[in-house]
This record gives C-alpha cells, structure tokens and sequence, in this order.
C-alpha cells in the first residue's frame, strides 16, 4: 500500500477503494481528468446486436513528466441486457 502525491496537492491512498479517499481534493483531479480528456470507449453487443452498450470508459492523462494518470469507470449489466447492475470506478498512476 502506497500514498501518491497528486500535481493538483491532493494525495492517493492505495490501500482505500476509490470510492473511500480520506482526501476529498482527490476527486478534483480525477474529475478535471474526465472532464478534459476524451476518454476510450470499450462496446460491446447486448440483446440486440446492432446496439452496442459500453463496457468502460478510460481516461489516461499524459502530460506530467514522471507518471501518466489513468482513471476508468467499468459499467455491469444484468446478463445480456442494457440493465445497469452498478459500475466501479478505478484510479491508478503509471510510470513512464
């Protein structure tokens, strides 16, 4: 388990879910990184399969010198359908 200095002050603990920061400013950074990047977009077919549902969305900031940051969002669904069975949302930083 790790604790990450983020560019933006705020700071990443590896050992709490993303959902669970003790740092409130950490979802400023990864919120400025959805916001700014297009993110990759993962599709697959459900029911019908002219109707592709994404799989996940990945955002990779690539701009700072040392480490890229990546943030991704998986979407679960019931079986084969377009019903949304939650989501999980991911944050990690890779070295260059």
């Amino acid at each position: 388990m790790a604790i990450y200095n983020l560019p933006n002050g705020s700071t990443y603990d590896t050992s709490y879910p993303y959902d669970d920061q003790p740092d409130e400013t950490f979802y400023n950074f990864t919120y400025q990184i959805q916001q700014s990047i297009t993110p990759v977009i993962v599709t697959k077919t459900g029911q019908d399969p002219n109707v592709l549902r994404p799989t996940s969305y990945t955002w990779t900031e690539t701009s700072y010198n040392d480490y890229n940051y990546i943030v991704k969002n998986e979407l679960f669904y019931i079986g084969n359908t377009y019903r949304s069975a939650g989501c999980k949302l991911t944050f990690e930083r890779q070295n260059k």
